[in-house]
Protein backbone atom coordinates (compact mmCIF):
# COMPACT_ATOMS: atom_id res chain seq x y z
CA UNK A 1 0.00 0.00 0.00
CA UNK A 2 1.00 3.35 -0.97
CA UNK A 3 1.81 6.55 1.34
CA UNK A 4 -0.85 8.13 -0.93
CA UNK A 5 -3.69 5.50 -0.21
CA UNK A 6 -5.02 5.53 3.48
CA UNK A 7 -5.97 2.99 5.33
CA UNK A 8 -9.61 4.14 5.09
CA UNK A 9 -9.33 5.03 1.49
CA UNK A 10 -8.04 1.35 1.05
CA UNK A 11 -11.02 0.21 3.15
CA UNK A 12 -13.45 2.23 1.53
CA UNK A 13 -12.09 0.84 -1.82
CA UNK A 14 -12.47 -2.78 -0.91
CA UNK A 15 -15.75 -2.39 0.37
CA UNK A 16 -16.94 -1.22 -2.39
CA UNK A 17 -15.30 -4.08 -4.50
CA UNK A 18 -17.33 -6.43 -1.75
CA UNK A 19 -20.39 -4.44 -2.59
CA UNK A 20 -20.33 -5.12 -6.36
CA UNK A 21 -18.85 -8.90 -5.85
CA UNK A 22 -21.95 -9.47 -3.75
CA UNK A 23 -24.28 -8.02 -6.39
CA UNK A 24 -22.75 -9.79 -8.51
CA UNK A 25 -23.41 -12.95 -7.21
CA UNK A 26 -27.25 -11.88 -6.14
CA UNK A 27 -29.92 -13.52 -8.06
CA UNK A 28 -31.45 -11.01 -10.43
CA UNK A 29 -34.97 -11.32 -8.57
CA UNK A 30 -33.43 -10.51 -5.55
CA UNK A 31 -35.53 -7.61 -3.57
CA UNK A 32 -33.08 -5.23 -1.06
CA UNK A 33 -35.13 -4.94 2.31
CA UNK A 34 -34.12 -1.59 4.74
CA UNK A 35 -31.29 -3.61 6.02
CA UNK A 36 -29.52 -4.48 3.25
CA UNK A 37 -29.51 -0.46 1.69
CA UNK A 38 -28.50 0.23 5.12
CA UNK A 39 -25.26 -2.15 4.95
CA UNK A 40 -24.58 -0.81 0.87
CA UNK A 41 -24.56 2.88 1.88
CA UNK A 42 -22.43 2.57 4.99
CA UNK A 43 -19.40 4.90 5.49
CA UNK A 44 -16.20 4.24 6.64
CA UNK A 45 -16.96 4.93 9.96
CA UNK A 46 -20.22 2.84 9.79
CA UNK A 47 -17.81 -0.10 8.23
CA UNK A 48 -15.30 0.40 11.32
CA UNK A 49 -17.95 0.30 13.73
CA UNK A 50 -19.73 -2.62 12.28
CA UNK A 51 -15.98 -4.61 12.15
CA UNK A 52 -16.35 -3.62 15.75
CA UNK A 53 -19.33 -5.11 16.91
CA UNK A 54 -20.09 -8.09 14.20
CA UNK A 55 -16.93 -9.02 12.73
CA UNK A 56 -13.91 -9.10 15.41
CA UNK A 57 -16.04 -11.12 18.01
CA UNK A 58 -16.02 -14.02 15.44
CA UNK A 59 -12.24 -13.43 14.29
CA UNK A 60 -11.45 -16.81 15.19
CA UNK A 61 -15.16 -18.07 13.65
CA UNK A 62 -15.39 -16.45 10.42
CA UNK A 63 -18.17 -18.45 8.79
CA UNK A 64 -20.72 -16.87 11.48
CA UNK A 65 -21.00 -13.86 9.75
CA UNK A 66 -20.20 -15.38 6.15
CA UNK A 67 -23.19 -17.82 7.05
CA UNK A 68 -25.37 -14.40 8.15
CA UNK A 69 -24.15 -12.29 5.40
CA UNK A 70 -25.30 -14.96 2.63
CA UNK A 71 -28.69 -15.38 3.68
CA UNK A 72 -29.28 -11.50 4.11
CA UNK A 73 -28.52 -11.51 0.25
CA UNK A 74 -30.06 -14.90 -0.16
CA UNK A 75 -26.16 -16.25 -1.42
CA UNK A 76 -25.57 -19.97 -1.41
CA UNK A 77 -23.57 -20.40 1.26
CA UNK A 78 -22.63 -24.15 0.29
CA UNK A 79 -21.09 -22.52 -3.03
CA UNK A 80 -17.02 -22.14 -2.19
CA UNK A 81 -16.62 -19.62 -5.13
CA UNK A 82 -18.80 -17.28 -2.24
CA UNK A 83 -18.43 -18.29 1.20
CA UNK A 84 -14.47 -18.26 1.16
CA UNK A 85 -14.48 -14.82 -0.88
CA UNK A 86 -16.78 -13.42 1.48
CA UNK A 87 -15.10 -14.72 4.32
CA UNK A 88 -11.80 -13.43 3.29
CA UNK A 89 -13.01 -9.76 2.85
CA UNK A 90 -14.39 -10.00 6.13
CA UNK A 91 -11.19 -10.85 7.79
CA UNK A 92 -9.64 -8.11 5.84
CA UNK A 93 -12.26 -5.67 7.30
CA UNK A 94 -10.91 -7.41 10.80
CA UNK A 95 -7.29 -6.82 10.11
CA UNK A 96 -7.56 -3.39 8.74
CA UNK A 97 -9.53 -2.91 11.94
CA UNK A 98 -6.76 -4.58 14.62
Amino acid sequence: MSNTITKRDYLREKFENFKRFIESKSSSDFEPNEEIERFKSMTEENIIEFAVSHLLPYKNNIDYPTKALCEMFKLNFNDKNISLMIANYLELFISLIS
